[in-house]
C-alpha cells in the first residue's frame, strides 16, 4: 500500500501554478499593433482590385489640346476690324525689370492704364466727362501672361472696345513680341457720378462712337 502510494501520479493541484502563470503571461503581453494586423491581411484578388479609370487617364491630353487651341495667336488684321482700337508700341524701361530679368507683373497694369487713356483721348476726351461730373472706373481686370517680355524687346500692343451696353463697356488688349502673343488682358468698366460715386448709364457719345465705327466696318465689308 505504501509502495503504491509513492508511485501514484502527481495531484492536479500541482499543475495549478503553471496554468496561473500562463494566464498571467497572456494577460500582460502587449496586443498586436495595428500595423502588424494590416500587414498580415491577405491581398485582394486581382479581379477585386481597383483599377484606374481609362477615361480619367485621357482627360489630361484633352485639356492640353483645349489650352493649345485657346492660346493660338489671333489674326491681327481681324482684330483691327473691331470698332474702336488703338495701336501702340511699348517702350520697356529698366525700372520695370524684376529679379527674374523680365518685365514685372505690376508694369503691365501701368501699360494698360496708359493705353486706356490714349484710347479715350482718341475717341472721346476724359476731360469732357470729368467736366460733366462723370468718370470711368474699372470693375474687373483679367490678364494672361503667355510669354515673358524682357529688356530691349519692342512689344506691340493692340487695344480695342469689344463690347458695349447701356451700363458698361469691355476693353480687350493683346501685346505681342516678334508677332508672338505675350499677354492678353480684358477690362470691364463703368461710369460713376464723381460727387456720389454711384454708377450711371454709359454716356451717349460712347455708344454713338461705337455704333458709328461698327457701321463703317459693315459698309467696308459689303463693298
Amino acid at each position: 500500500m505504501i509502495s503504491h502510494s509513492n508511485n501514484s501520479a502527481p495531484q492536479p493541484a500541482a499543475a495549478m501554478p503553471a496554468r496561473q502563470h500562463a494566464r498571467s503571461r497572456h494577460r500582460h503581453s502587449a496586443p498586436p499593433s495595428r500595423q502588424n494586423v494590416l500587414d498580415c491581411r491577405t491581398p485582394l484578388p486581382r479581379r477585386h482590385q481597383r483599377l484606374p479609370n481609362r477615361s480619367s487617364l485621357a482627360k489630361p491630353k484633352q485639356s492640353q489640346a483645349v489650352i493649345k487651341q485657346n492660346t493660338t495667336m489671333s489674326d491681327q488684321e481681324e482684330v483691327r476690324q473691331h470698332s474702336l482700337f488703338l495701336d501702340h508700341e511699348i517702350a520697356v524701361r529698366t525700372y520695370e525689370i524684376d529679379y527674374a530679368q523680365h518685365v514685372s507683373n505690376i508694369a503691365y497694369l501701368y501699360w494698360l492704364e496708359d493705353m486706356r487713356n490714349m484710347l479715350f483721348e482718341k475717341y472721346f476726351s476724359l476731360e469732357m466727362f470729368m467736366e460733366d461730373g462723370l468718370g470711368p472706373v474699372l470693375v474687373s481686370t483679367h490678364i494672361e501672361y503667355k510669354l515673358p517680355i524682357k529688356l530691349f524687346d519692342r512689344p506691340q500692343a493692340l487695344m480695342w472696345v469689344s463690347q458695349i451696353s447701356n451700363a458698361a463697356l469691355t476693353i480687350d488688349c493683346e501685346i505681342r513680341v516678334n508677332n508672338q502673343l505675350a499677354t492678353k488682358a480684358q477690362h470691364v468698366g463703368v461710369f460713376v457720378e464723381l460727387a456720389s460715386g454711384k454708377p450711371v448709364r454709359l454716356p451717349a457719345i460712347c455708344k454713338q462712337k461705337f455704333h458709328e465705327a461698327a457701321t463703317l466696318r459693315t459698309s467696308a465689308i459689303e463693298s
